[in-house]
């Protein structure tokens, strides 16, 4: 049978084909660390629904019903017509914020808990904007928690991703969860403050709202505002991992060419 094959001449020499080493995405790798780095500072891990209420996503968290996030040009609603639930119930998550009431319903103070996931939104999808990405939710419930607990666990956290020499800064802003809030800029990586497309020119990215757990917040969990406060925070882990990386576009974090992923 051998005998009647055709001869072939086989270069042993030859390099085999190499198999294709597998990587972690960078979004899951800025994850990691970041997880890490609140777990040691005393921080658990929760995880939610993505689809959710109306009542935990805007109610819970003191949006009123007219509040611009409730609008169908920004929030994805779902069709229930085939359930029990009254249209404009049920939808896709806004924020990871939906599980601050939802966590603290279920524990007493202290709390300090982090919530990483995929959030959804109707936007236009350029190269600091999409309609799905990732925010990891933070809040910490406690005693005479004060607004410098808040600026220095975002100050210890950016620097252990990015390094010592970060530049942050603050700026008061307001969101209907907290009171007073804030917003948190970073010096944009990818043109080292110059002015770039991604950070719109202004040298300055937006990394996370924040601020105190507004009262109305605390009374929808069951806490009583005059005994704890806390802070909370939403880190948009998204534009994290480009800024670690100096990425111009975010939309490369979804994009299916594996050379992409080869260089991490």
């Amino acid at each position: 049978y051998f005998s009647s094959q055709r001869k072939q001449n086989i270069d042993v020499t030859a390099p085999g084909i190499k198999p294709g080493i597998g990587h972690l995405h960078p979004m899951t790798q800025v994850l990691h660390d970041v997880i890490d780095i609140f777990k040691g500072i005393g921080f658990q891990v929760a995880d939610g629904p993505e689809i959710e209420t109306d009542y935990y996503n805007f109610t819970a968290l003191n949006m009123p019903p007219n509040a611009p996030s409730r609008d169908t040009q920004a929030t994805l609603y779902l069709d229930t017509k085939n359930s029990n639930a009254q249209p404009g119930q049920i939808l896709l998550r806004t924020q990871t914020s939906n599980m601050q009431v939802r966590t603290m319903e279920k524990i007493k103070p202290p709390v300090r808990v982090i919530v990483p996931g995929k959030v959804y939104r109707v936007d236009d999808v350029d190269a600091s904007h999409g309609f799905e990405f990732w925010q990891l939710e933070g809040f910490c419930i406690d005693k005479n928690v004060r607004l410098t607990d808040l600026f220095g666990t975002i100050d210890y956290v950016l620097k252990k991703v990015y390094g010592e020499k970060t530049k942050i800064k603050f700026a008061t802003t307001n969101f209907g969860f907290v009171e007073p809030g804030v917003d948190t800029y970073m010096e944009c990586t990818v043109c080292k403050g110059k002015g770039c497309n991604f950070c719109k020119q202004s040298g300055w990215s937006e990394i996370m709202p924040a601020g105190m757990v507004h009262p109305n917040v605390l009374k929808a969990a069951g806490y009583d505002s005059q005994k704890v406060s806390g802070f909370a925070f939403c880190i948009g882990l998204s534009r994290l991992v480009t800024l670690r990386y100096q990425m111009d576009d975010l939309r490369l974090l979804t994009n299916p060419d594996l050379r992409i992923l080869e260089q991490f």
